[in-house]
């Protein structure tokens, strides 16, 4: 007799969590929203002293790659973010939500402080082709996601930072910043 008291118990704490987590997820896509700055572009969720360096990184970008700007960045969500056990790295996300995708780029705080606004701009660069990887991904099945496929994405993709970084005339120590996160990777070092 306990059993269906109990099973409705379990079955409403579960849609109550699943309207609570729908609630979040509306509320999350409507402050996106209301913080957008430009209907027509990326979604800066940026705020105080960092805004204007994003949005400066972005109009570097916007200016070096236009199509990776066109194709991704503009369609992305950009805002702070962090992995609680491993700050300092920035990263992205491809969610399908509703069936409606969002991109978001996640720039870690923590790098922010020190970082030029040219390295922020190759960060975004970065996380842009990680997203347009997965993008392509998203639609080819025969994609491998193996260790070896993500090795020679980071690979391609650490390796075109370090080109970007030279095209917009970075400093010395910013491009042995990368290589250095790569050699702690064991990333080769394609670009001379």
């Amino acid at each position: 007799m306990n059993e269906p008291i109990l099973f409705s118990i379990v079955q409403f704490n579960y849609l109550r969590l699943l309207t609570r987590q729908l609630f979040i997820c509306s509320c999350l896509l409507l402050t996106a929203v209301l913080f957008c700055k430009k209907g027509n572009a990326q979604k800066v969720l940026v705020t105080g002293k960092y805004l204007p360096r994003v949005e400066h990184a972005l109009t570097i970008v916007g200016h070096y790659e236009p199509d990776l700007y066109a194709d991704v960045i503009r369609q992305s969500f950009i805002q702070l973010g962090e992995i609680p056990d491993q700050p300092g790295t920035s990263f992205c996300i491809l969610e399908d939500i509703a069936s409606s995708r969002a991109l978001w780029i996640m720039l870690s705080p923590v790098r922010l402080r020190d970082a030029t606004d040219l390295s922020i701009a190759s960060v975004i660069v970065h996380e842009a082709m990680h997203l347009r990887y997965n993008l392509a991904m998203k639609h080819d099945p025969t994609w491998v996601t193996d260790a070896a496929a993500r090795h020679l994405e980071h690979t391609t993709i650490y390796n075109y930072q370090l080109f970007f970084l030279k095209r917009v005339g970075a400093t010395r120590e910013e491009i042995e910043g990368v290589k250095g996160v790569m050699r702690s990777l064991s990333i080769p070092v394609i670009q001379p």
